[in-house]
């Protein structure tokens, strides 16, 4: 019997599509939830997200998460996303949920790419990615519209190092960008150009130039 070969490419697309099925199965039921907790505060009783404005654009860079009812965590990322859903669906969960899962998806996927290009491995990328997907730590994040900030600090922090280990400026620079963008999501997006000093340490080919991590020290 001849033995069917399946390319690398489609062979990479169906772990990826894996991935995200795993992720959509365990996570999917989130989207049948209501608002919850925080986001009464952040969504429900918010009158700056329901205006897509210069003056409340302002507002959201000048003012905390909470809007002066709460902790005051800077994350200015989170309460213009939360405008733009509004723009979208209104006063309907469903779309903030969906959202929130699919900043999920994205980091499981990045997480797929960025372990199949440091080691090398797809089945080890592939494992990972899985148990990424499907891990109960993020569960609470899920649950909540609040919790958004984790999911897309975690997204923008995986493609900033992704990026990051690019080895032509376009790709370093949109790495500086998109970290800009994980720490004004959430503080620890910060940690991003440490995973790639670590990853730097184990894999010499994947060390960068002082200067490189020198423009992440400017950008935090």
């Amino acid at each position: 019997m001849k033995k069917i070969r399946v390319s690398p490419r489609l062979s990479s697309s169906l772990a990826l599509f894996a991935v995200l099925l795993l992720g959509i199965v365990s996570f999917g039921p989130t989207l049948r939830l209501g608002f919850l907790w925080d986001d009464h505060e952040m969504i429900v009783r918010n009158p700056i997200i329901r205006d897509f404005t210069p003056r409340t654009i302002k507002h959201v860079f000048t003012n905390d998460v909470f809007d002066g009812k709460g902790n005051a965590y800077y994350r200015p990322l989170q309460t213009l996303m939360n405008m733009v859903d509004f723009q979208i669906w209104g006063m309907n969960p469903l779309g903030y949920h969906l959202t929130n899962l699919l900043f999920h998806l994205l980091a499981c996927a990045l997480l797929f790419f960025l372990f199949g290009r440091i080691f090398k491995n797809e089945r080890l990328a592939f494992w990972s990615a899985s148990f990424f997907a499907v891990h109960p730590i993020v569960v609470e994040q899920l649950i909540i519209i609040a919790g958004r900030a984790e999911l897309m600090s975690m997204a923008l922090m995986l493609g900033s190092i992704f990026l990051g280990l690019r080895r032509d400026r376009v790709g370093r620079g949109l790495s500086l960008a998109v970290y800009f963008l994980a720490c004004l999501a959430k503080e620890s997006g910060i940690m991003a150009p440490f995973f790639l000093l670590m990853i730097g340490y184990f894999f010499r080919e994947k060390r960068l130039p002082f200067s490189a991590y020198l423009g992440y020290g400017v950008v935090l």
